[in-house]
């Protein structure tokens, strides 16, 4: 019986540090997608990521050109107070939080 239960708890610590270790390869994947993200000059407050409409792979906020098929991206205003990109239906900045002209709200 001592054997059966010295098994067992030998394969939960296995299963238990394959775990862990699955974990720390997760974050350490994140974080150097974060890295790389703020090594770009994107303000870590944007990393909401937006779909491609030619390709719909994932980019983060405020990008410009596709990561993957080189599309611009579809915005049609930029701010005049912070340089912010803004699709046409924003009426203020999400970055400095300028109104823009001509919209109501």
């Amino acid at each position: 019986m001592d054997d059966i239960t010295a098994l067992i708890a030998f394969m939960v610590l296995a299963v238990l540090i394959v775990v862990i270790i699955w974990l720390f390869a997760r974050a350490a994947s994140a974080l150097e997608k974060l890295n790389r993200i703020i090594d770009s000059g994107v303000p870590t407050f944007q990393l909401k990521e937006e779909k491609c409409p030619k390709c719909n792979s994932d980019n983060p906020m405020g990008w410009r050109y596709c990561g993957k098929c080189g599309r611009e991206a579809p915005y049609s205003y930029t701010c005049t107070d912070c340089g912010q990109m803004a699709n046409e239906d924003q009426k203020y900045c999400t970055f400095c939080g300028k109104k823009f002209e001509g919209k109501e709200g």
